[in-house]
């Protein structure tokens, strides 16, 4: 076993496989989103996506609405549970985090209502 790890996860010729999961790790981390990149985002022509981590996106619409959904199934369905709408007087980065950690709890427990 290597005494030092070069940061690809390679020592030696040999792919580690702790090395690899924490280099994951960290491009995880950096792809989640901040306030910074959600005032950045600019509406397109049709509505897009970009998500954050665990499932938990925001939807971007034509008219510049940035909302917080999930995306779950249930009963074969798929369901989207939004959280609410980022912006002044809105709902922000960090609520809509705390709210998506009960969001998988109440999808398992059924107690959601189709939007």
């Amino acid at each position: 076993m290597c005494k030092v790890l070069i940061s690809d996860g390679i020592c030696d010729g040999i792919i580690h496989a702790d090395a690899m999961r924490a280099a994951r790790y960290h491009a995880r981390e950096e792809s989640h989103l901040t306030d910074t990149k959600l005032r950045n985002l600019k509406a397109g022509e049709k509505l897009f996506k970009v998500t954050d981590h665990d499932g938990l996106y925001v939807a971007v619409t034509p008219a510049g609405w940035i909302s917080f959904r999930y995306n779950y199934s249930i009963n074969g369905r798929r369901e989207t549970l939004m959280f609410g709408r980022y912006g002044l007087g809105s709902i922000s980065l960090a609520e809509a985090r705390k709210s998506f950690t009960h969001g998988p709890e109440m999808v398992n427990n059924a107690t959601l209502i189709s939007q």
